[in-house]
This record gives structure tokens, C-alpha cells and sequence, in this order.
């Protein structure tokens, strides 16, 4: 689970910004209900199981997921040469931060250990990386540094942790290109080391970060292939009925392409790489009738917002059931309120060390009887085209008030758009209408 990120210097975060995931002291019955625990004590850390970002169209937030999203293939893409381009996307309006590295900071824990990863990159290089390891209430203890010296243009590994023998520390030193991270080489080595391959393992298949329309169906659904998949089928089928959606059963299934598409692709592809794509892999799902029976449907005629809740209860058993931590952009659209309601406490009933980051300008997810206020991030953008980020004080915020109809009426974090008055509004109509008007 995550309990910190600090980002600088990526995208419109110009600013170090700080996000914590550690929960505070809310005193609401609501968010202390067993049956839907929102918070799990991780090494004596109480982290927020759901966090949810707000803000208006543009003020950052999918910048903050796109950079999260860049920083895990950073960290996990190895690269053999050195003239491999890194994926860098600093503060573009200023012209020192366009020359400055960007830098991000992740701690997070795994099992009994809260790790810190810190990275400052920039297109060519990583100019400094460092892994550190708290375990209790002891203090943080440096795992290795790494620095660049780009007079000398050399990499430097300084390494402190005892675990990590001599022979790997030697093919680590001696495999780490400057544009590279440490951590992606450890997953190219046929070497013991355990508390490297772990972290390695965080950032290449335990932090998700997928947009809805990534989620794939094909690649998701479980068709009962084993006894694993069986249960995930059988839980998934149940909740698709408490929601309300007529769907008893679903498959997998290949079909193949068109012959006047395969005449065509002959003349394109070679045999072997027609025969790779012949078939076509396709979600069918069978629903229930009173007055036909039970009749079998493809992907493509579903409603979009069926599909939507399907792929957030696929995202959101996977997330708990493998300890995962998953982020998601616009979750609620064309999703109905009471559904993605059912859907989160379904999530917050069995997750354990787990965790769902949302992004979304839906303020009806407030109205979650569930929600804690010190879940909210709010997300806003000044006149210069920097973001930042701001947590609710909860003294200003009383427990029981309306929290959503509070946040819409008071723009205390900069979460509403700066939009001009009804008077200013109509008199722009005015002139846009006359300016459309001598063009017709």
C-alpha cells in the first residue's frame, strides 16, 4: 500500500507537491462501520483504503496519474543503450525548470517494510536514485544510492543494505547504464536478491494505473478456466445480479475474421502472421428473459455503462484479492449512483492490504455514505498553469454536514471552475450569437 507520493517538477506540477494516504482521525459512525472498513494498520500506519481525487477539467489530476503511470515504466523498463530516450515531461511555461530534472518519491509498504524510492531523471539520465527501508518505528536505512557525475559521465552505486551480497552488488554497478534504473537491471539478473526484486515487483505489477477504457473484457473476465477463476465468476455473477443487471452468465470466446478481411491482409502479412490474428477473441454474455428465455449477446451490445461496471468489478476484485494498488481515471461515467455505490462497499468489505485511487469531477461520489473526508484531494490549477494539491482541514468541516452540497457551494481549495457571472455569461451569448449570425 502506498502512504506517500511527491512529485516535482512533472507535467504542471511545477512545485513539490505532497499527497499523503495516511488516514486522520475521523470520528464519524459511518466510516468506522466494520462491515465497510475504510483504513488498514499497515506496520503501525493507518492508510486509507480508497482515496479520491477532485478537481475541475483540467487542474491536474490526470497529469498526476499520467506522471504515476510514467514513473512505474521508468522504474521498470530496462534499457540495453544508452542513447534510449526516458520518458521526461517537465514544467514546460518556465525556462529553468525546462533544463531542471524531474523528481518523484514513493513510500509504500510491503509486508513488514516501509520502502522510499526516490527518483530525479531527465531525458538522458537518471541523475540520482535512492531505495531506503524503515522497518517498526526504527528510522529509515539507505538500501543503496546512485548518483551521476556528468563531468565524468559515470554512474556511481553506493550500497548499505547487508542482504545485498557482493557478487550482485559487482553485475549491479557493472549493468547499470545511465538511463536506466537500478531496479529495472535487478529483474535482468539471474541473482538472489530478494528485498531488490520485491520493490522491482511493486512498480512492474502491483501499482496499476489504468485508465476505464484500458480494462480489457478479453483479458479480464474470468471464464472459469480454474478454481480460482471459478470463484471470481461465481462473485462477479452475483454482483451483476445485486446491481440489478439482467446478465446470468458470460464466455470468452474466438471467432474468426471475415474471409474478405483475410483476402485483404494476404496480400499485407505473411501466412504466419495472418494465422497470429485469425482469431479473434470476443466477450459474450447470455441474459435472462421472462418473456424469451435466456439469449446470448456479444461485447459490442452491451450499454456502456453495463460494460463500465463490469470492468470496475473485474479492476476492483483483482485490486483486493491480489493486495494490489490500482488507479483510475473518470470511473463513474455512465455509471449509476447506487450501482458504484454497492460496488465500493463491495470493495471495502474484503480488501485488506489494498487500495483504489479515483480520479473524477463527479461530485455526486460525495454523497458515498461512506466517504471519509479525509479520503478528498482536491486538485487546482492557478493563472500561472501550475497545480497543487489540498487535503481537508476536518475541524472546518463539520461531520455531519451536507459534504457535497458544502464543497460545491464553498470553492475553499480551488475545486469549482473560474467561470464569469450569469450578466458577464449572457452578454457573451449576445456576441457570439451575432458573430454566427453574419456567417449564416
Amino acid at each position: 500500500m502506498i502512504e506517500k507520493v511527491s512529485i516535482e517538477n512533472v507535467l504542471s506540477f511545477r512545485d513539490e507537491e505532497t499527497l499523503s494516504f495516511v488516514a486522520k482521525k475521523e470520528r464519524s459512525e459511518k466510516t468506522s462501520n466494520q462491515l465497510y472498513n475504510s483504513v488498514e494498520l499497515v506496520n503501525g500506519v493507518p492508510l486509507l483504503k480508497c482515496v479520491f481525487f477532485f478537481g475541475n477539467n483540467g487542474a491536474g489530476k490526470s497529469n498526476f496519474i499520467f506522471a504515476l503511470r510514467n514513473f512505474a515504466e521508468l522504474v521498470s523498463s530496462f534499457k540495453k543503450k544508452r542513447n534510449e530516450k526516458i520518458p521526461y515531461a517537465p514544467f514546460e511555461f518556465d525556462d529553468q525548470t525546462k533544463k531542471s530534472p524531474s523528481k518523484m518519491s514513493i513510500s509504500y509498504h510491503i509486508k513488514d517494510i516501509r520502502y522510499t524510492y526516490r527518483v530525479d531523471w531527465d531525458e538522458n539520465y537518471i541523475r540520482y536514485e535512492k531505495l531506503e527501508k524503515k522497518i517498526g518505528r526504527g528510522k529509515d536505512r539507505c538500501i543503496y544510492e546512485r548518483f551521476y557525475n556528468e563531468m565524468q559521465d559515470t554512474t556511481e552505486i553506493i550500497f548499505s543494505d547487508a542482504s545485498i551480497d557482493d557478487d550482485t552488488r559487482y553485475q549491479l554497478k557493472h549493468s547499470t547504464i545511465s538511463n536506466t534504473t537500478v531496479l529495472s537491471v535487478i529483474s535482468e539478473l539471474n541473482v538472489p536478491c530478494t528485498v531488490l526484486k520485491d520493490n522491482f515487483d511493486f512498480f512492474d505489477s502491483s501499482l496499476n494505473v489504468t485508465p476505464m477504457r484500458g480494462i480489457s473484457l478479453t483479458g479480464g473476465l474470468p471464464v472459469g478456466r480454474s478454481a480460482k477463476e471459478v470463484v471470481c465468476k461465481e462473485v462477479i455473477l452475483g454482483l451483476i445480479n445485486d446491481i440489478g443487471i439482467n446478465i446470468v452468465d458470460f464466455d470468452i470466446v474466438k471467432h474468426e475474421l471475415p474471409k474478405e478481411l483475410l483476402e485483404k491482409l494476404n496480400s499485407i502479412f505473411t501466412s504466419e502472421e495472418i494465422e497470429k490474428e485469425r482469431y479473434q477473441e470476443v466477450a459474450t454474455f447470455i441474459h435472462h428473459t421472462e418473456k424469451y428465455g435466456n439469449k446470448l449477446l456479444s461485447e459490442s451490445a452491451q450499454s456502456d455503462g453495463t460494460l463500465a461496471i463490469i470492468k470496475l468489478m473485474i479492476a476492483f476484485y483483482h485490486t483486493a484479492i491480489d493486495g494490489d494498488c490500482t488507479i483510475l481515471d473518470e470511473v463513474t461515467v455512465g455509471i449509476q449512483q447506487k450501482a458504484f455505490s454497492r460496488l465500493l462497499k463491495f470493495f471495502l468489505n474484503i480488501a485488506g492490504r489494498s487500495q483504489l485511487i479515483f480520479a473524477s469531477y463527479d461530485y455526486s461520489l460525495l454523497e458515498f455514505e461512506y466517504m471519509r473526508r479525509d479520503s478528498v484531494r482536491f486538485f487546482s490549477k492557478n493563472l500561472d498553469g501550475v497545480s497543487s494539491v489540498q487535503t481537508i482541514n476536518l475541524k472546518n468541516v463539520h461531520k455531519n454536514l451536507n459534504f457535497r452540497k458544502y464543497v460545491l457551494q464553498n470553492n475553499k481549495w480551488g475545486q469549482l471552475p473560474q467561470m464569469c457571472d450569469d450578466d458577464t455569461w449572457v452578454e457573451h451569448l449576445d456576441k457570439y450569437r451575432n458573430k454566427i449570425y453574419h456567417l449564416q
